[in-house]
């Protein structure tokens, strides 16, 4: 029986994600409203489908409320959420064409990803906010605006048990010593340890008493699902013949994967370390290439100028976890290989200072076996139902999370891809006091920011694909920090308080105006947001259903797409 509700209730997170994905993007919908009800009503050519949902949301999140029906030649069927993505799919592409197919096995996946998940964390259920890690691995749902929020092919099963964060195994790196010549490691010019990765094994006479490392051999550590994949390619089995590439063994510590899957975390390890995996998660395959890591060395550069002093000072509240060096393989060509590479970030989540620290994506996502958001929840079961608390909350985040990233973008030049799963907060008394921000490969500047450090940092450069224009900035820096994150805590305290909405948009909306009015060196990102009707948010369904590797699209703006602007809009609309 536990199996069986787990099954449902798998279907029906799973489509709760991919209904939010696909309105995103697919315009020709409507919510009505029935009595005391609210339905989506979706038309897709002659035929229409009725979703019951929760009631309507201003920043576009919906829950469904019941069973879903289909209207089509004067006849009504009720479908299950399987049957119903089946249906949809089947009139999006009428050819029933391999794509199409490929699309639905990785949505039933999906959900058989989410079954297993929920299986094993039933016994856990719990809305606490506990240390750096166990917060990471209750992060059950995927992203809430993806059809397939828990695919992850070609990890099977058995492999998602030992290494998937929300199974919460320990496992051990593999550890190998590489030769100079088929080893590339490139760092920031301020990051003086050149042997960083011999710091990551505790016993040292595996290093000291080898030959190869006397001889200049360089640790080289590599994730045991990766070890697998490396060795199917033709160099890694050479260098292994011709003792380029040496097996010492194994990591005695244990490391855990963060909610990325392809992180991982050992408390007492100076350094966390990102791998490049060989799966596909939500739109892209998981290889970390050159263009995406040097853009790390560039921030920790950055960091550690002079010109960004002040903004520290003035938010000592705010940390960006930085990732100031990479290894990685070379073929036989000298070529780098995306498919080795392992990321060198600071580890700054040890001892206490990794207590009440809770990524974001854990707190927005629908409760796992509730009704309700994880973060409502534990703020109930602190305060009951009390919306003071929860705009107490809000009004927290805004300054303590919200406003150090604008200050940092209008002041400083700064861009950081902040969605919900690259921000962990500082949770004091419950209120968000802090935040450190992760994964630089998301990061640029505008040309506030060239002109500010590109004399200093030399590899800030325009070619690098990270110096970006107004309009590149505003919609991709307005999708991950107000679309995606900001939006997404909307959400998560709004649930089933629709007035509670209108009131925590006018308050981001006030704080925006705020800021504008002291006064910022580039506004322009805040008239983006106050004065635009329609802002970018990412198309994941249809690039999905596409099969684009989003990583290796030209222009990334390409797979975006326009959504309602709430804070706009709120100007006329919002009447408490």
């Amino acid at each position: 029986m536990i199996e069986k509700s787990m099954r449902v209730k798998a279907e029906e997170h799973s489509l709760n994600s991919f209904l939010n994905s696909f309105l995103k993007e697919w315009k020709a919908f409507e919510v009505v409203k029935e009595s005391t009800e609210s339905f989506v009503l979706i038309s897709i050519k002659d035929t229409r489908f009725k979703v019951p949902v929760v009631s309507d949301s201003l920043v576009g999140k919906f829950h469904v409320a019941g069973e879903i029906q289909k209207l089509a030649k004067d006849k009504v069927d009720r479908l299950r959420p399987v049957d119903f993505i089946a249906d949809l799919i089947g009139l999006l592409d009428p050819g029933h064409t391999e794509g199409s197919k490929a699309f639905y096995s990785r949505f039933l996946q999906s959900v058989s990803s989410m079954e297993e998940v929920l299986v094993d964390s039933l016994s856990v259920q719990k809305s606490t906010v506990g240390a750096f890690i166990e917060n990471e691995q209750t992060f059950l749902l995927g992203h809430p605006f993806h059809p397939t929020p828990k695919s992850r092919a070609p990890l099977n099963a058995e492999e998602a048990q030992k290494y998937a964060p929300e199974f919460k195994q320990d496992f051990a790196l593999k550890w190998y010593l590489a030769s100079p010549e088929i080893l590339h490691q490139h760092s920031a010019e301020k990051f003086d340890k050149n042997d960083w990765s011999s710091e990551l094994i505790e016993d040292k006479a595996l290093l000291h008493n080898n030959s190869f490392y006397k001889k200049g051999y360089k640790l080289f550590p590599v994730h045991p699902w990766q070890e697998v994949q490396l060795k199917k390619h033709h160099y890694f089995k050479h260098y292994l013949d011709q003792k380029l590439l040496v097996p010492i063994g194994e990591s005695h510590k244990s490391w855990k994967a963060t909610s990325s899957l392809r992180s991982v975390y050992s408390e007492t390890s100076p350094y966390m370390l990102k791998f490049s995996l060989s799966l596909k998660l939500t739109n892209s395959i998981r290889h970390l290439l050159p263009k995406e890591v040097d853009r790390g060395l560039q921030l920790y550069d950055v960091v550690h100028t002079d010109k960004i002093k002040p903004f520290f000072k003035e938010f000592p509240q705010f940390n960006i976890i930085c990732e100031p060096s990479y290894l990685c393989l070379k073929d036989l060509s000298g070529h780098l290989t995306p498919e080795s590479v392992v990321i060198c970030r600071e580890n700054p989540f040890k001892g206490d200072l990794a207590k009440n620290k809770c990524v974001l994506s854990k707190l927005t996502q629908d409760s796992p076996f509730g009704s309700r958001s994880v973060l409502l929840e534990f703020l109930e079961q602190q305060y009951g139902d009390n919306k003071l608390v929860i705009e107490k909350w809000f009004n927290e985040y805004l300054n303590n999370v919200l406003e150090p990233f604008l200050i940092l973008q209008s002041n400083y030049g700064v861009l950081l891809g902040a969605h919900q799963q690259n921000l962990i907060l500082t949770l004091d008394n419950n209120m968000p006091t802090g935040c450190y921000f992760r994964d630089c490969q998301g990061t640029g500047y505008s040309h506030l920011g060239y002109k500010l450090y590109s004399s200093e940092v030399l590899n800030i450069k325009e070619e690098n694909e990270n110096v970006v224009s107004s309009e590149m900035g505003h919609a991709l820096f307005g999708y991950y920090l107000i679309a995606n994150s900001t939006f997404g805590v909307i959400s998560a305290l709004s649930v089933n308080h629709p007035d509670l909405e209108k009131k925590l948009i006018l308050n981001m909306r006030k704080k925006l105006n705020d800021l504008k009015k002291q006064g910022v060196k580039d506004p322009g990102f805040l008239n983006y947001l106050l004065e635009s009707s329609e802002i970018k948010f990412k198309g994941n369904f249809f690039c999905t259903f596409k099969d684009i590797n989003e990583n290796t699209t030209i222009n990334p703006l390409s797979i975006y797409t326009m959504i309602n602007n709430p804070i706009h809009t709120s100007v006329e609309e919002i009447v408490l």
